[in-house]
């Protein structure tokens, strides 16, 4: 089933989930780079599925491309502009070396005060949530936005194609989809997409989520225009 875009959270989503519920084995070390923003039940898409799944961002990059600065750290599903979890229940572990993000490299002044800025972004509309159970733009807050722009179907082919994971494209219904590949060729499911910048300032146009149910991975994107 394909859900269009929503100012509701449909019944099994939660809003800003907390860390302990997105993140298994090191949750610290998780949450130090990433923020949760929606979790929702992977029946949502599949009812053949169970557990959760969840749409997380990384607080970086403050410029560029995500992975772009630390490619000795780069893995099979995380790469430029990717990152991947095995999924473990309902649980993501991060399925690389967590010095792939620069703040674990080469971390700097310029991005801890980067991060700073991000996390009191993230917070600021994590508490319009529980104020008023809405989400508020950041940028124009009594402005209610969408939580997600699109759950289920196929993903249409933007220049996040352009970096990292393998990808095959189709035509459907006269439009150019894109279809990211696992790492022994098949075909990732996608989940959906939300606009980042609904959640928190200076965030991705769009973080698309895609799953593969045989291995239990997800992998994240991020589209900048």
């Amino acid at each position: 089933m394909t859900y269009t875009p929503s100012t509701i959270l449909h019944p099994g989503m939660v809003a800003f989930p907390e860390a302990e519920s997105v993140f298994s084995g090191d949750v610290a070390a998780h949450r130090a780079v990433l923020q949760p923003l929606l979790s929702l039940e992977a029946s949502t898409i599949d009812p053949d599925w169970s557990g959760r799944l969840h749409f997380v961002t990384p607080l970086e990059p403050y410029d560029g491309l995500l992975g772009e600065n630390t490619p000795s750290f780069h893995s099979g599903y995380c790469t430029t502009n990717w990152i991947g979890f095995r999924v473990r229940g309902s649980k993501y572990e991060f399925l690389g070396d967590f010095r792939y993000f620069e703040i674990n490299a080469a971390p700097s002044d310029f991005i801890r005060s980067d991060y700073e800025e991000k996390e009191k972004s993230y917070f600021e509309s994590a508490r319009r949530f529980h104020d008023d159970q809405r989400l508020g733009s950041p940028i124009n807050r009594p402005i209610s936005v969408e939580w997600f722009d699109e759950l289920g179907g196929d993903a249409y082919a933007g220049n996040w194609t352009a970096f990292g994971l393998p990808v095959e494209f189709s035509e459907v219904e006269n439009e150019r989809k894109a279809h990211p590949l696992t790492q022994d060729g098949r075909r990732f499911r996608y989940v959906g997409c939300l606009a980042g910048y609904n959640y928190r300032k200076n965030c991705a146009d769009r973080v698309l989520l895609f799953f593969d149910p045989q291995e239990h991975v997800a992998v994240i994107t991020f589209d900048w225009t």
